[in-house]
């Protein structure tokens, strides 16, 4: 059996290698965007509780002034609170008429 890869198999090896590198990547990029979710909540001080069935993530004194987001565990509740407030600051700037 020869020590040296043949064509195909140098090509599968390579295809795999590469389709592991992103499987890697992404999933460091999906720890990067948890994180950045969670350190919004906490650099907000926006509070999570349990609302009935779900969770909320409430920023200020009521859901009615504040900003929340909902989910069916904590953290899925801090997702929607994140595109929430991304949403409620993309709408100011463009009544400022800012440009992102």
């Amino acid at each position: 059996m020869s020590a040296n890869l043949n064509d195909i198999d140098s090509y599968l090896l390579r295809e795999q290698l590469l389709h592991d590198e992103r499987l890697v990547f992404e999933s460091k990029m999906n720890l990067i965007y948890d994180e950045t979710v969670i350190m919004l909540v906490q650099r907000l001080g926006a509070k999570i509780t349990k609302d009935g069935d779900e969770y909320c993530c409430l920023y200020g004194d009521n859901i009615q002034e504040g900003i929340c987001g909902f989910g069916k565990n904590p953290y899925l509740a801090a997702l929607d609170f994140r595109k929430e407030f991304l949403a409620r600051k993309e709408a100011r700037n463009e009544k400022r008429g800012k440009i992102n």
